[in-house]
């Protein structure tokens, strides 16, 4: 039997799916804040055409990118499970890591984040973070996941995904899983070797999968269209989820209590199949989306997360289905600006007042990074 690996197919995503959070005192969302977006500044973009950081690395396929207080920039080869690491001027410094089961070495690497002179590599397969130093660029030590120190006796849980909260700090995230659409998330703290877990902090339904058996065998995927909750953390370690039906962002403290909400009301667009269908060149993909039960709408979000400075970076899909329409808000919720930008470009690090993208180029037939300066 044939299981299609098609895009969206779930591989340990990095970015958790569901459709409810629940914390130890879940309540009706009762401290609720409304924000206006019908009158935002416009914050404005310039590319920076000089940044050759990935092209001269000769990477084809990007994973993540993540930036050091130097202003190094550090990305991942999606094929070569290898972290490279240039300058500011995307000249070559190092690289970490490569394919193989021995130390420092990746079976699938996945996100990779800098905090203070520590570089993380998370690998999916393993569900392990490979440790680096800034300073040689050399390999410090692994630290692998698990749940025997969960106190969740009853529940067959396995590791499903890690983030960095600090350097000596991680907010894992393990999963139940009775079928495809039927899939649990439950968060945990542990420290910088993972020996000690918190308490359960968060627990929600992980994103559903969509399967069909075909003449050739099961596919199994990821609607463009599927809800699901986006979960970050701020420098502070409080939780933030956004569940992405709708402009709302849910704040809990580092323990798992839930503090307050902030509601963006937004309009979303009606779904055609059609321009679902559009976006995809893969024959399995479309069949299955002609085939779905699909929403009425689309999303409110696309894409959520946290800077440094913590500020919150939302994505909205918007009547244009060529951009997002990006809002940035300030650690208090309230909104400093917004604006347009290709869904050609994905945007994935963001460092004082310079964002980092990927974008495939058709001449070459290879991502490249692209860096963007901010004017608030």
């Amino acid at each position: 039997m044939i299981i299609r690996k098609l895009l969206f197919l779930i591989l340990f995503a990095g970015l958790i799916g569901c459709t409810q959070t629940t914390s130890k005192n879940d309540s009706k969302l009762p401290n609720v804040r409304n924000f206006d977006i019908s009158d935002v500044t416009e914050i404005s973009l310039t590319q920076d055409d000089t940044f050759r950081g990935s092209q001269n690395a000769e990477v084809t396929k990007i994973g993540d990118i993540a930036t050091d207080e130097q202003g190094n920039v550090y990305f991942s080869d999606v094929f070569k499970n290898k972290i490279h690491v240039v300058d500011s001027f995307g000249l070559p410094i190092a690289t970490m890591g490569r394919s193989g089961g021995r130390a420092g070495e990746f079976y699938k690497l996945g996100e990779i984040e800098v905090e203070g002179d520590l570089v993380f590599g998370f690998d999916e397969e393993r569900v392990a973070m490979n440790l680096y130093h800034t300073n040689e660029f050399e390999f410090r030590s692994t630290v692998t996941f698990s749940s025997q120190g969960l106190n969740r006796d009853s529940l067959q849980l396995n590791p499903y995904s890690a983030q960095v909260v600090s350097e000596n700090e991680f907010l894992v995230g393990f999963q139940q899983v009775n079928s495809p659409t039927d899939r649990q998330l439950y968060y945990y703290r542990t420290d910088n070797n993972a020996e000690n877990y918190s308490e359960q902090l968060l627990t929600y339904p992980n994103k559903k999968l969509f399967v069909e058996q075909g003449s050739e065998g099961i596919t199994i995927m990821m609607m463009p269209y599927e809800r699901e909750t986006l979960l970050q953390t701020d420098s502070a370690g409080n939780l933030y989820t956004l569940f992405t039906e709708d402009f709302l962002v849910s704040k809990f403290d580092r323990d798992g209590n839930y503090l307050e909400a902030w509601h963006y009301p937004f309009e979303k667009r009606r779904l055609n199949k059609s321009d679902a269908i559009d976006m995809y060149t893969e024959t399995d993909v479309r069949r299955a989306i002609r085939g779905d039960n699909a929403p009425n709408t689309w999303p409110a979000v696309a894409h959520y997360f946290i800077d440094k400075n913590n500020r919150h970076w939302v994505a909205t899909i918007t009547q244009n289905l060529e951009n997002y329409t990006w809002y940035v808000l300030n650690a208090d919720g309230q909104l400093k600006g917004n604006f347009e930008l290709s869904r050609d470009f994905e945007l994935l690090a963001v460092r004082d007042d310079q964002l980092y993208a990927k974008k495939f180029n058709p001449r070459t037939y290879a991502e490249e990074i692209i860096r963007f300066y901010v004017a608030w």
